[in-house]
């Protein structure tokens, strides 16, 4: 996400971040042993201590890819962590009791 979010978003990701970190039993205040961890994770090189210092901080917000193993790793939705909402699911559609001849149920 660019660095240009505002600081009340960065600042409610900060907060949702770090009470999820607590939560999963991981220490928000141990920036290095968060990264080791974060690392073992991320398939896609690594992130410095600074990085993630910065994430918990909320002087700046991680990429998507990243965001996805913090959300793995603190057992929630993505999407939450980093909106602080969830995704309504789409109903799904029932076919079993369409009449497909009748063009007012569509």
């Amino acid at each position: 996400m660019p660095q240009h979010v505002d600081f009340k978003k960065r600042e409610e990701f900060r907060i949702r971040l770090v009470r999820s970190l607590e939560k999963a039993g991981l220490n928000p205040r141990k920036a290095g042993e968060l990264c080791t961890l974060f690392n073992k994770r991320y398939g896609m090189g690594q992130v410095t201590s600074i990085s993630v210092y910065k994430w918990l901080m909320g002087e700046s917000m991680p990429t998507e890819d990243k965001l996805v193993v913090l959300a793995e790793m603190c057992d929630v939705c993505p999407h939450w962590l980093r909106y602080g909402e969830h995704i309504k699911p789409i109903p799904s559609m029932e076919t079993d009791n369409i009449d497909f001849n009748n063009t007012q149920q569509c």
